[in-house]
């Protein structure tokens, strides 16, 4: 099946990948983001086939997560202070080293559960720590010369492409070459991204040092705007409540749905190809309602996941993650934009900042549904967390109107 694209929307299109700088960090972005879809499935694929636990498998989530919350204001720091293409370049390096080495482990049935812990923190320490500089390079390259949600709509959409295809690709590789096939695949992307990122011309920052009172101050200024106030807060509820499910979809698959690793590729990528429809539904349509569109878009993906978590035929669920992942690109897309625009150029890296401990608060959730899991079941824990997740974005909503009321506007 084809998806026309109405001429305004391929020109706005054209516009953006026209940009050079803009381009090279696209495509740098489009495989790490291949590189960690594919760990994913990978690795939570192989902890349950390592220990048969729901407890270790949310270790491994809340270690996939735990680094947003620990470091995500060194990666602010580090984006106003170093030149952001060289902050990519060591986490893109150090990525290729990790998932070398777990490909000759994986090869060898070596893997220790411990290690799959230690590799998990560290390629998302990584990610932890570039993840405000990707951002900050995004409106950089783009300055003046495209809408920067044209730009992020774009980045989500390569994200949640490339989730789409290749979380089945890594679930179709497991049975066929083993973990160790599926970790090559990383590795390769990883590999192919640092020739990208070294071409990228580093854009001239001006950034000043930051002493410690200083920085408390412009952190509490810039997160007290209700916009911002209002996404972060909506985020902590996605990432803290609803947002954990995903990382014990290798459980649902096995406990509840009775379905293998292709199954679970699958499940993974319905939930990314729901939000690739919706990116090209917004980028074809390009809304200016942006905060409106976040907060329905967070709140009806909460509640997809919900229905999803009773659903036990796997058509059906799959059906539900593929329209709780249309909603939930309304959240992706909107989120940075809403954040850098709202924020300000001389805000920038520390909104951004505080937005990935926003979504670093995401372990403590996966550890809580661990818990509850294991003192319960699946069955019953998933739907609880959901629930509550959908009721607290609501809330949110309410208690935020100027985010509902805000319209998108940023240039650069």
């Amino acid at each position: 099946m084809s998806i026309a694209i109405p001429s305004g929307a391929a020109s706005r299109l054209l516009a953006v990948l026209r940009i050079r700088d803009f381009r090279l960090l696209w495509l740098t972005s489009a495989c790490w983001y291949v590189a960690r879809w594919v760990d994913s499935v990978t690795t939570g694929w192989l902890a349950l086939a390592l220990t048969d636990s729901p407890v270790f498998l949310a270790v491994i989530g809340a270690s996939r997560t735990l680094p947003l919350l620990l470091l995500g204001i060194a990666g602010g720091i580090l984006a106003g202070r170093l030149p952001r293409r060289s902050v990519l370049i060591g986490a893109l390096a150090t990525g290729a080293v990790i998932s070398t080495w777990l490909v000759v482990a994986a090869a060898r049935d070596a893997i220790q559960p411990w290690q799959l812990v230690a590799t998990t923190l560290a390629t998302n320490s990584l990610w932890a720590l570039s993840f405000p500089s990707q951002r900050s390079l995004i409106a950089e390259t783009t300055a003046g010369r495209a809408t920067l949600t044209n730009a992020l709509a774009l980045d989500n959409f390569v994200f949640v492409g490339s989730n789409f295809v290749f979380s089945a690709v890594a679930g179709a590789i497991i049975p066929i070459a083993g973990p160790a096939g599926a970790y090559l695949l990383a590795a390769a992307a990883f590999l192919v991204a640092l020739p990208l990122i070294v071409a990228l011309r580093q854009p001239p920052a001006a950034a000043a040092p930051l002493g410690a009172r200083g920085s408390e101050t412009g952190y509490r200024a810039v997160i007290s705007r209700p916009v911002v106030g209002g996404v972060l807060a909506i985020s902590i509820a996605m990432n803290g409540l609803a947002l954990p499910l995903i990382q014990f979809l290798p459980l649902v698959a096995k406990e509840i749905l009775h379905v293998g690793p292709a199954e679970l590729g699958l499940l993974v990528s319905a939930w990314g190809g729901g939000s690739l429809i919706g990116n090209v539904i917004l980028f074809v349509l390009s809304p200016r309602r942006g905060g409106l569109l976040f907060a329905a878009g967070s709140f009806g993906a909460a509640l997809g996941l919900f229905a999803f978590s009773l659903a036990n035929v796997f058509p059906l669920a799959l059906l539900l993650l593929l329209t709780s992942g249309l909603l939930m690109s309304f959240f992706g897309t909107f989120q940075s934009s809403l954040i850098i625009e709202a924020a300000g150029l001389e805000g920038r890296a520390k909104a951004l900042g505080a937005l990935t401990v926003a979504i670093g608060v995401q372990p403590i959730g996966v550890l809580a549904l661990g818990w509850l899991a294991g003192t319960t079941s699946a069955a019953v824990a998933i739907p609880i967390a959901t629930f509550v997740a959908t009721l607290a974005i609501g809330v949110v909503a309410a208690l935020f109107p100027g985010l509902l009321a805000h319209r998108s506007r940023l240039t650069a």
